[in-house]
């Protein structure tokens, strides 16, 4: 028997061209600023987005961190891909709400350090790769939020305690600025989890598919142009001369449901 290696005669084939883009897709938790609730978002099995509020507080485990970033102008919205670190290099991503037939379009790549020159809007946001009652989720963090959340890692933990070994509380706690009244989330550290399995087996999860997704963005730039869903709303003008603690929470965001089938996030 002739020995052959498949993952060479893969690469050979040239099938990575066509192929879709490797997906993991996983419900989102938002904070939601009119009420001061969380919200979970997901697609059902028709791809239609669900939410509900699952109320004011969040216990579960943290497993792993990455970050996006995401800025609007007047009529325009860029975003980049979820990554790990400023080390490394992400797609700006692209749409124009004045068009009708609005696209999401890949528009450049780079280190986010000079990304954000170029696109000063952009605004980062952490993903924690959450564990909620055995369902892996992501809770994203932004705004106040980010402080409290770095505040919480740094002054919370000693340095040979390690995140994913304690239940980590999710709170709300509403802030005043010049523009307002807005909903910041807030962290504390609970209970140490003594058997990890679950957590072992969740972060292994996570890890291997993340790991195929940044595999995808290293081995090829892709070219996107993906159709957008009617009832996208235009997001509101970005303020560049107000800090991210500034700005109040105000609307129910609907980002998630750019159809991004195509974008291995």
């Amino acid at each position: 028997m002739v020995d052959y290696n498949l993952d060479e005669m893969a690469k050979q084939s040239g099938e990575e061209n066509i192929k879709s883009a490797p997906r993991y897709e996983l419900p989102t938790i938002r904070l939601q600023g009119k009420k001061g609730k969380f919200i979970k978002k997901w697609r059902d099995e028709n791809k239609e987005y669900q939410s509900e509020e699952i109320g004011e507080t969040l216990e579960g485990v943290m497993l792993k961190v990455r970050r996006k970033f995401s800025g609007f102008g007047k009529d325009e919205k860029f975003f980049t891909n979820e990554h790990n670190s400023w080390k490394d290099t992400v797609n700006v991503f692209y749409v124009d709400f004045k068009v009708k037939d609005k696209k999401t379009q890949l528009i450049d790549t780079g280190k986010i350090s000079d990304l954000r020159v170029k696109y000063p809007n952009l605004k980062m946001r952490q993903v924690i790769y959450f564990l909620m009652d055995g369902e892996i989720v992501k809770l994203e963090v932004k705004g106040k939020g980010l402080s409290n959340l770095f505040d919480y890692w740094k002054e919370q933990f000693e340095s040979s305690e390690h995140i994913f070994q304690f239940i980590t509380k999710v709170s709300i706690s509403e802030k005043s600025s010049p523009l307002g009244s807005y909903y910041a989330m807030n962290f504390e550290k609970g209970r140490e989890i003594k058997d990890l399995t679950e957590v072992g087996e969740k972060l292994n999860e996570v890890t291997t598919n993340i790991e195929k997704i940044d595999s995808y963005y290293i081995e090829q730039v892709p070219s996107y142009e993906i159709e957008e869903p009617e009832n996208e709303e235009k997001p509101k003008k970005f303020r560049p001369d107000v800090k991210d603690e500034d700005i109040p929470v105000v609307e129910e965001e609907k980002e998630d449901e750019v159809d991004v089938k195509d974008i291995p996030f």
